[in-house]
């Protein structure tokens, strides 16, 4: 009978048969494989290639001084394995010179089938040019529903996320999405042919968009708009602003456009050290109070110029989230004063529904006396199952 599941993390394991395993899980961790001998690593690849049976393959070379070796025999052991459905394989923090990306797009165009794909190249100096071949294979397979693409400090640049956006337009049977593209360098142009590519996933039922520490300004976030109006199966969304330029009325632009999103039960928006201010923090409420189905809410919010009435606005919203059931707040580093708390603690209270509370709120500018008031309300919130508060 066929094992399900295997894991293959120290030299000693190398040695083991691979061929009757459906299920696979290789660590090559640089600490782990310090001692291990180029024909040792041959001896694996080798073994690797007969794996016909195997349908889940993960495997993990962060900062991992075999993945030249590997990579330059990644076409022959994928053509292999015909049968694969999902493969993680995590290459972040390696030197990926263009030879290395061509042996990468040369394995991952083998696949005409895969059904799963989580690629990790965090941390590996990838730019534009080096991305556009490697773009082309990893949307190789048309049976993709679910994609992972971890880029984060590369430097793709407007020309690689347009790249990524005109190759998202033809994943048609998406359904659950996550790319991180923190700190890429991505003005307004790349930001919204990605958008654009976008639009075409309309079977998305998750999508996690990191776009943290870019060059994201108010006037993109409109593009939002165009894109959430045709996502009626999203049910979880996570977006990551942080550190772009996102002011108020893109916040309101946001908010309003996820209404269209009938099917959302679950939102996070990290906006951490943007400038909503107070007026947007009414934007956002009241626009996401409208979201009907909405369970889970997280929302980071900290050093964004946040006022008293910025407070009173949120706690006067709370009670039209009808079936909210998980709440996070970030909100500490503004400018919130003792009545802005005092009104945050009564809107809380007021929240029947709630079973999680995260409720950050340091470095505002309220007395102790109010912040030990503040922790009392929440105390108070007998129906909580889990609370988590720092004031």
């Amino acid at each position: 009978m066929l094992q399900q599941n295997n894991k293959y993390t120290s030299i000693e394991d190398l040695k083991s048969d691979f061929l009757p395993h459906k299920n696979l899980q290789l660590n090559f961790r640089q600490d782990k494989f310090q001692n291990l001998s180029q024909q040792e690593h041959l001896f694996f690849i080798k073994n690797l290639e007969k794996c016909k049976n195997v349908t889940n393959l993960q495997l993990l070379y962060k900062e991992s001084d075999l993945i030249q070796q590997f990579l330059s025999d990644l076409k022959e052991i994928f053509s292999q394995i015909i049968q694969l459905e999902s493969l993680v394989f995590d290459l972040s923090k390696n030197k990926m010179d263009q030879q290395a990306i061509n042996h990468l797009a040369s394995g991952l165009q083998q696949f005409k089938n895969l059904q799963r794909l989580s690629l990790d190249l965090g941390h590996c100096k990838i730019d534009a040019i080096s991305f556009q071949e490697l773009g082309a294979a990893i949307f190789e397979s048309k049976a993709l529903i679910k994609l992972e693409i971890f880029m984060r400090s590369n430097c793709l640049k407007d020309i690689g996320a347009s790249n990524l956006g005109k190759y998202l337009s033809g994943c048609t049977k998406l359904k659950n999405l996550n790319i991180h593209l923190v700190k890429n360098k991505i003005c307004t142009k790349g930001f919204t042919q990605l958008i654009q590519g976008l639009k075409n996933c309309q079977q998305i039922q998750q999508l996690n968009l990191e776009l943290r520490q870019n060059f994201i300004n108010y006037g993109d976030i409109s593009d939002f708009e165009n894109l959430f109006s045709g996502m009626k199966n999203l049910q979880s969304l996570t977006l990551g602003l942080s550190k772009n330029q996102v002011n108020s009325q893109a916040i309101q632009n946001l908010t309003k456009s996820l209404i269209n999103c009938s099917a959302l039960k679950k939102l996070a928006l990290d906006l951490i050290d943007n400038q909503i201010g107070s007026q947007g923090t009414q934007s956002l409420v009241v626009n996401l109070s409208q979201c009907q189905k909405l369970e889970s809410l997280m929302l980071w919010l900290v050093e964004n110029k946040i006022q008293t009435l910025g407070a009173s606005y949120l706690a006067n919203q709370f009670l039209q989230f009808q079936r909210l059931q998980n709440l996070q707040i970030w909100i500490g580093w503004n400018q919130i004063d003792n009545q802005g708390a005092e009104c945050l603690g009564k809107g809380l209270r007021n929240c029947k529904q709630l079973k999680t509370l995260t409720f950050i709120f340091q470095y505002n500018n309220i007395l102790k006396e109010k912040s030990n008031q503040l922790s009392r309300n929440l105390k108070k919130m007998i129906r909580l199952v889990k609370l988590n508060y720092k004031v």
